[in-house]
């Protein structure tokens, strides 16, 4: 009898994730009747971040170390939940390896490895386990995540944020290890942005083990456009104290005042050089996890 896989699509932001999981969502019904669940990010989001704050909280404050050996690891138990089925099993949520204020500090997913030795805990030991990942090119990948990240937190300067990113060698092969050490079993898919359409099929198809003609195109999809160079730069003019709901209503006016016209309107904040550089860093990134013995690397 063939052991159940647990799949984790872990990201990373901005390359397509939202697409995919309304497309997951979409035939979800499907999906379960060929035996895979799917856990789209709503349900998992909320779970995890409850129980990576927890496991911070527990790190510094005896009492909440205290409050958890009292009352039990109720977030672990939660979590659980998602494993507890006698099928496939599909999570997708890129928030599993950070969140956009991980990286103001210069850093790239600082906390992925932390992070998913705290969702190891969950997973179940007598299963096969598969993580997918998608990379993208660094200058594209963190202006993305610097204009999505504007949305919610105070952000530094474009200048500031360009002088601690401008030499980000190794940053993708660094995340590759974080997740090789926290989930040592895994087998690990990768693929990179640029090649997703020409790819997707074999990658949705891989991905769920269900064939591409049971599942219906995505009628409609949600995913929200890139926001302006000018309105994501007036944006992290904003105030410190304008911070959640409020800022996010703030972009939304900027995206209106400051519409995206063409691509020449896009936020990229790196001179020719940096970009050069930067795209340079990214190939050879890119072909030192290609070759890696345990990186499944799709091209």
């Amino acid at each position: 009898m063939t052991q159940k896989i647990v799949r984790l699509h872990v990201g990373v932001h901005k390359t397509a994730t939202t697409y995919l999981q309304q497309y997951l969502l979409q035939n979800r019904a499907t999906l379960a009747q060929e035996g895979l669940a799917y856990w789209p990010t709503e349900d998992i989001r909320p779970r995890f971040k409850l129980a990576w704050e927890q496991q911070v909280m527990d790190q510094y404050s005896r009492r909440g170390r205290l409050g958890t050996l009292i009352r039990g690891d109720r977030a672990l138990a939660r979590m659980r939940e998602w494993f507890d089925l006698d099928r496939n099993i599909l999570l997708s949520e890129e928030n599993l390896l950070g969140e956009g204020s991980d990286f103001f500090n210069g850093s790239v997913y600082p906390d992925a490895g932390a992070r998913l030795t705290r969702l190891a805990e969950a997973l179940p030991k007598n299963r096969p386990l598969e993580v997918w990942l998608c990379l993208r090119s660094y200058p594209d990948f963190l202006a993305s995540i610097y204009g999505e990240a504007a949305r919610f937190w105070k952000v530094p300067a474009p200048e500031i944020f360009v002088e601690r990113h401008v030499n980000p060698t190794g940053r993708w092969p660094e995340l590759v290890d974080q997740i090789r050490t926290a989930l040592p079993q895994a087998r690990l898919h990768v693929w990179a942005y640029e090649d997703f359409r020409r790819l997707e099929p074999l990658i949705v198809q891989k991905m769920t083990g269900v064939s591409l003609a049971r599942l219906q195109p995505l009628q409609q999809s949600d995913v929200r456009p890139s926001a302006s160079d000018r309105a994501i730069r007036a944006c992290a003019a904003l105030p410190d104290d304008i911070q959640g709901a409020e800022r996010m209503f703030r972009m939304l006016e900027l995206e209106e005042l400051y519409p995206m016209q063409d691509s020449s309107d896009r936020f990229s904040p790196w001179t020719a050089d940096q970009r050069e550089q930067m795209e340079a860093a990214w190939q050879r990134d890119r072909d030192c996890i290609a070759k890696r013995n345990d990186v499944m690397f799709f091209q």
